[in-house]
């Protein structure tokens, strides 16, 4: 609810999701939302691994018009530090679910 809120509130009709939440939490989203997620092919996960591919969702977060990350996450924050160099406004960057 607090995702379809969001887009509600922001005029977004589409939700790129990056984690690492088990296939089974994955679905269930997916059959509530607009939802894409990145799913390298073979050669590009043989290519660079699972922190190369981590790297390639980040850099999507990164430029995304807004970004809601998860509290004490790492990769959230990174995510927001980056967002933050790049110069896109603080409401469209440090928020976090519930």
């Amino acid at each position: 609810m607090q995702i379809k809120t969001i887009m509600e509130k922001q005029k977004l009709d589409t939700v790129f999701l990056a984690t690492d939440a088990p296939e089974n939490e994955i679905n269930y989203l997916k059959e509530r939302l607009p939802l894409v997620k990145y799913e390298p092919t073979r050669s590009v996960l043989k290519k660079y691994g699972d922190g190369g591919v981590a790297i390639i969702d980040q850099w999507i977060c990164a430029h995304a018009k807004y970004f809601v990350g998860t509290k004490e996450s790492t990769f959230s924050f990174r995510i927001q530090e980056e967002r933050d160099i790049l110069g896109f406004n603080a409401d469209t960057t440090f928020n976090c679910l519930f």
